[in-house]
């Protein structure tokens, strides 16, 4: 599958992943004007979690063969002069995974994962693309000498109004699944054991997506619209593209729009839309996603891009 990790005024960026083994992995920019594809970088391992800030890549570089016990590196790309420069390395141990980066306006962030023989903890980094600094914004232990007790960070994602941390926390031989706000040293659990699949947040809302279907709350007046998925088509992929309008994915066939003032969904489908469509990014103004005409690897594949107003 060819989809989009990334989308610039100029290219939309995707992640060529080949079959065969003799093969690198490489980043791929299509031109938006020439529909044309270059060769922007070719790892030597693995590459996972491609995201941007403007016309910089990030991405997480390590043998993505294995699901644990890796070294990794967190490289960046300017796109305008093709340097390319790690920022840092590390190691995932004791089946904690390697890093999975978001950003929100300068910042890149990820969770790394600090393994011991009676627990692990879990750090929040922050890099600041302009002053190349580091900060760890939210520290989390766990505690498993006897019984699990504590807190470990599972996603995370920066927002208008402090951090969405995605957490498990076990208590007393009991383990729960919240999603809980932080700002200005404050925290706000938001959900508990909603099944959360992904999620996100804008100015005094967030979203995010369940078995169930896509769920976005108001939480300034505790107003609430679902869209209800069916078992036949499941959701995922909440991403903001205003104050009230939610980007998501039917993860069989389709890609929509939920806005929340108007509680519709708008469906995207056009004729000839494939039955496979990506997970959807914004950047900038517009939205961007991939599809197939088909289920077989040698069908061709269609970027489709929505400017948002």
């Amino acid at each position: 599958m060819v989809a989009p990790s990334y989308i610039t005024d100029q290219s939309i960026i995707y992640i060529y992943d080949p079959i065969s083994e003799q093969e690198n992995d490489q980043i791929i920019g299509f031109s938006r004007s020439s529909e044309t594809c270059e060769v922007l970088y070719e790892a030597t391992e693995g590459i996972q979690s491609l995201t941007g800030i403007d016309q910089v890549l990030y991405w997480t570089e390590y043998d993505s063969t294995r699901t644990s016990d890796v070294t990794w590196s967190i490289l960046e790309l300017n796109v305008d002069t093709g340097n390319v420069q790690t920022i840092i390395k590390g190691a995932s141990t004791d089946e904690n995974l390697p890093p999975m980066l978001t950003t929100y306006t300068q910042s890149l962030n990820w969770i790394e994962y600090e393994a011991d023989g009676d627990g692990v903890t879990s750090n929040l980094i922050s890099y600041d693309s302009q002053s190349r600094d580091f900060r760890t914004l939210v520290t989390a232990e766990l505690n498993e000498n006897e019984q699990p007790n504590g807190e470990y960070i599972l996603e995370q994602q920066m927002t208008g109004n402090g951090l969405l941390l995605h957490k498990a926390i076990s208590k007393d031989g009991e383990r729960k699944l919240t999603l809980e706000r932080v700002a200005d040293s404050e925290k706000q659990t938001l959900l508990t054991d909603e099944g959360i699949l992904d999620f996100d947040g804008m100015e005094d809302r967030f979203a995010y997506t369940s078995d169930e279907g896509l769920t976005i709350v108001n939480s300034e007046n505790e107003e609430t619209y679902m869209y209800q998925a069916t078992a036949r088509t499941p959701v995922d992929a909440a991403t903001f593209v205003n104050p009230h309008t939610v980007a998501f994915r039917d993860r069989a066939e389709n890609v929509y729009l939920a806005d929340m003032d108007t509680k519709t969904a708008l469906s995207l489908r056009q004729d000839g839309f494939g039955h496979t469509a990506s997970k959807p990014v914004y950047y900038n103004d517009t939205l961007c996603f991939a599809v197939t005409k088909g289920e077989s690897p040698d069908e061709s594949v269609t970027f489709y891009t929505y400017k948002m107003k």
